[in-house]
């Protein structure tokens, strides 16, 4: 067995691919009936969050694996965790608390601070602990819930780094099953109070946990020529069978021992579909990921009004209630999509801004702070989602 080997370079063809899920998440908080829009398999891309759930448990394993079983410490790793996740989370829960005071400020408060947006979970929220304090659903910056949760993942893999590194993946990979069976054999409808708060965490350490095996698969045979000279075909097949459990539910340890496999492959940048993903359109995507995820939920809040004051001037139908409250695509077919490009187009604009602003600096906090502590190539490794 060849011997592990500790990553000098990011991992671009994963950038690219965590930005193509951060996409699909945005595009499945979109309602409607179009081409895709309102189909399966667009209900089905809310799996793209077990994606980052793999990846993470990868790309940390691969980077901080040996540094944390050397010593480095727990409280550090963590504050560079934070550093990077905090503070554009942090920046959106206070966007979205301003537009709260809106009503209050224009004497119609009924509707403020009320339902998934109550005061009474803000706390949770600011310290990213909503998953585990609020577990009845999500509050706030929905997507959060998950960024939540890795929290709890990072300082789990840094204890057992830390004290066990030996057999540490092999605890994650038992993890893993064991989550997977937990979610497949208990009836959460039965316990709505703690449900979503309890798969969420299930679906984290299932992600996490393959991801970690798969890194630690990776880290062993990375070198092996094989596995380079088949990178071609593994790539196609690997993506052929992540595309598969998004058509066909096939259950959530399916879909993460799924995408561990793409991703392993796809962790070398070997083969022709890595070639195409290093493109600059993917690698910009990718850089941006996090961004995306965080800031669509305020970009869809603050233009579907936005939209609405459009369609009293032209008289265009652009936007739709739908039964739950939520407004949604009002044009069907193609027009649909259209419609749905050009919000993922905001998105993508507003995502932007938001890595300029806010997360490229921390992030550079981040990484001259993992310089300092010894662990400045690790950092530049790792992802935020």
């Amino acid at each position: 067995m060849a011997a592990t080997r500790q990553p000098t370079h990011r991992f671009i063809a994963l950038d690219s691919l965590r930005g193509i899920a951060a996409l699909a998440i945005a595009y499945f908080h979109l309602g409607g009936d179009g081409m895709l829009l309102g189909s399966a398999f667009h209900a089905r891309l809310a799996i793209a969050v077990d994606f980052f759930f793999v990846l993470s448990g990868f790309v940390i394993f691969a980077s901080y694996h040996e540094r944390l079983a050397q010593g480095f410490s727990t409280a550090r790793f963590m504050l560079l965790r934070i550093g990077r996740l905090w503070p554009l989370h942090v920046a959106i829960l206070l966007a979205f608390f301003a537009l709260e005071l809106v009503p209050l400020v224009l004497g119609e408060g009924s509707g403020a601070f009320t339902g998934r947006r109550s005061l009474e979970t803000l706390p949770a929220n600011l310290l990213l602990l909503q998953t585990y304090v609020h577990p009845g659903g999500m509050t706030w910056n929905g997507p959060s819930w998950s960024i939540s949760v890795e929290l709890g993942l990072y300082l789990l893999a840094a204890i057992l780094l830390n004290r066990i590194p030996r057999v540490a993946p092999f605890v994650f990979a038992a993890l893993a099953v064991a989550a997977g069976v937990t979610l497949a054999g208990v009836d959460w409808k039965a316990h709505p109070d703690f449900a979503f708060g309890a798969t969420s965490i299930l679906r984290g350490i299932g992600g996490f946990g393959f991801g970690v095996l798969a890194a630690w698969l990776w880290l062993r045979l990375s070198s092996v020529e094989p596995w380079r000279r088949r990178a071609p075909f593994l790539e196609v097949a690997t993506a052929l069978l992540a595309l598969a459990v998004v058509l066909w539910p096939m259950g959530l340890m399916s879909n993460h021992i799924a995408f561990a496999l793409l991703v392993f492959v796809f962790a070398f940048d070997a083969g022709p579909l890595s070639r195409a993903l290093a493109l600059r359109g993917f690698v910009w995507v990718g850089l941006i990921s996090y961004s995306i995820y965080l800031v669509h939920p305020l970009v869809y809040r603050l233009a579907f009004p936005a939209f609405r004051l459009l369609e009293a001037q032209t008289g265009l139908a652009l936007t739709a209630a739908e039964a739950n409250g939520q407004l949604a695509i009002a044009p069907t077919g193609l027009a649909a999509e259209a419609v749905a490009a050009l919000f993922l187009a905001l998105v993508l604009a507003a995502a932007h801004v938001a890595y300029l602003l806010i997360e490229r600096p921390t992030r550079d906090w981040s990484r001259r702070k993992a310089r300092q502590f010894g662990a400045g190539q690790a950092e530049a490794s790792a992802p935020t989602i």
